[in-house]
């Protein structure tokens, strides 16, 4: 391979890895199908190239990230599998055993960017108290592309610059031990975020729903959409049974009267921009301890900055407020975006709408989209089309991978997402005051916050590993552990770590989401390499 070729197959990843429009970016650069065309292209064997890319993606058609796990690179397995594949003359399908080594190590990666990018985080937080935007801005759009440039850019360039011989030797290099231990470290590190969730919903009284959610899933098989429904049932009997007052509520609708409706303040083309920033930096700046929070705050600041425009510090509270952890579907979640926008041009106008409001139905809603959006589209309706898709492209169709773009596009990042988005703006500017002036703002949010409760107990189940390798010797057999720990509670170690991040993030501990970060990724690193867990 000479070395501009290496150069442009560096390229295309990291068009993937800078995460600029988190669907486009990965559906155009980051899917074995279509990382096999662009390998062929630069290589001079298109044809090729798109039938391993095809045969790769067979075995990541089902692959999505959900709740931030990156468990396998696909677009560094797809690029390094295909580019085998051309260079070597194999059969396409020896390249499936090539592309799971890669984008195996490839993974780790991952693990080290969303570590440092904890640390932008914080500057994130800074510049938001600030109400420095450009500052935001800087982080998002500058620091992280270059740490990305580096990070990726250079495994990937002697990768293909030197042959794929050094990614095959490094992974035989690497001793079972700490394969294992790298392995047991990124399945524990979702709990950072999730336990901050929990901190944010701020109700220690509604924690007895996070468990039930949590043990649902380990005790039954049902699938994302009946529990969205149970969490929904559940959330409503909280609220018949702590309903408010009749009195509370006419005393609420008395101090409503006095404040004017609202008015929009932002324009057609304020709202379209807001939409896009969120599509583009949802994944900009992707850390455990913030996740989306900071792609988030990007997307909000200019809508923020006009809004509050005669109201300096209400317009840094929202930054500090949005640049929180946050993490659900960009397309679907598309909604929260409306909502929250809505409900900022309301509280600039005086509708008692609190910050605490506004989170609640962030945090809410966040968890319950993502579901949903992971249940039909990740779980059904991507996957179809992947497959179908794959299957031509393994036949030499060169605009096989192209098809599966364009349907992507059509169907998530314009209908799921535009219209969810539009119809959040208009939930929000109507329905908000009508719940105000019915006196029930605190009955929806307290709904939110058990839904969210229940369903983020839910995800932590299945996001979260912790499987016990250790076995108990008997004379006549041997007992495995983890089925000892099974019988107290399926899933009862992440269950421990994530209630015992809450309580350290809840101790006024200085700069604890980087700390526990750290403590987990020793931890899980330790119990890995020691065989303790795997």
């Amino acid at each position: 391979m000479t070395f501009l070729q290496a150069l442009f197959i560096t390229i295309i990843y990291w068009l993937n890895k800078v995460e600029l429009s988190n669907y486009f970016s990965w559906w155009m650069f980051g899917r074995a199908i279509t990382c096999g065309f662009w390998s062929g292209l630069i290589l001079g064997d298109v044809v090729t190239g798109v039938i391993a890319g095809g045969v790769i993606q067979l075995i990541y058609a089902g692959q999505s990230g959900a709740g931030g796990v990156i468990p396998n690179d696909e677009g560094a397995a797809g690029l390094l599998g295909s580019a085998v594949v051309i260079l070597s003359g194999i059969e396409p399908g020896l390249a499936i055993s090539i592309a799971v080594a890669v984008g195996l190590l490839f993974a780790q990666l991952d693990i080290i960017k969303r570590i440092i990018h904890g640390y932008f985080g914080k500057l994130v937080d800074k510049y938001a108290a600030e109400g420095n935007v450009k500052g935001i801005y800087k982080v998002g759009l500058g620091y992280t592309m270059i740490l990305k440039a580096i990070l990726f850019g250079v495994p990937m360039f002697i990768a293909t610059y030197y042959g794929t011989t050094v990614i095959g030797n490094l992974m035989n290099l690497l001793p079972e031990w700490l394969t294992n231990a790298l392995t047991v470290a990124g399945g524990m590190l979702p709990a950072i975020g999730f336990a901050m969730i929990i901190v944010m919903i701020g109700r220690l009284d509604l924690i007895p729903f996070f468990i039930g959610g949590f043990l649902l899933s380990g005790y039954t098989s049902l699938g994302i959409m009946p529990k969205v429904y149970i969490a929904l049932a559940i959330s409503y009997l909280y609220i018949i049974f702590t309903n408010k007052s009749k009195e509370e509520e006419e005393a609420f609708e008395e101090e409503l009267q006095e404040i004017e409706p609202p008015k929009r303040l932002l324009s057609r083309k304020d709202l379209n921009m807001t939409l896009v920033r969120w599509l583009l930096f949802v994944e900009i700046c992707n850390s455990f301890d913030k996740q989306q929070g900071v792609g988030f705050c990007m997307a909000m600041a200019p809508a923020m900055k006009k809004i509050y425009k005669d109201d300096p510090e209400e317009m840094k509270a929202s930054l500090v407020q949005h640049a929180e952890f946050y993490n659900t579907c960009a397309s679907i979640g598309s909604i929260i975006t409306g909502i929250v926008l809505s409900m900022e041009e309301q509280r600039a106008q005086g509708l008692p709408i609190t910050r605490d409001a506004i989170r609640t139905v962030k945090v809410g809603l966040m968890g319950t989209l993502a579901g949903i959006h992971e249940s039909i589209i990740n779980g059904a309706v991507q996957p179809l089309i992947l497959l179908t898709f794959a299957n031509i492209a393994a036949q030499g169709k060169v605009w096989a991978p192209f098809a599966f773009v364009a349907c992507m596009l059509i169907s998530v990042m314009f209908i799921e997402s535009y219209f969810s988005y539009r119809a959040g703006y208009k939930m929000g500017s109507s329905a908000a005051v009508k719940l105000l002036q019915g006196g029930k703002m605190q009955t929806v949010l307290s709904f939110f916050s058990v839904l969210g409760m229940f369903m983020v107990g839910c995800l932590c189940f299945s996001s979260i590993s912790m499987p016990v390798a250790l076995t108990i010797a008997t004379r006549s057999s041997s007992i495995a552990l983890q089925s000892i720990f099974d019988m107290l509670a399926p899933g009862i170690l992440p269950l421990v770590l994530i209630l015992s991040l809450y309580k350290y993030y809840t101790s006024g501990a200085k700069n604890a989401m980087l700390k526990a970060t750290l403590y987990v990724l020793i931890t899980g690193f330790v119990l890995g390499a020691i065989g303790f867990l795997g």
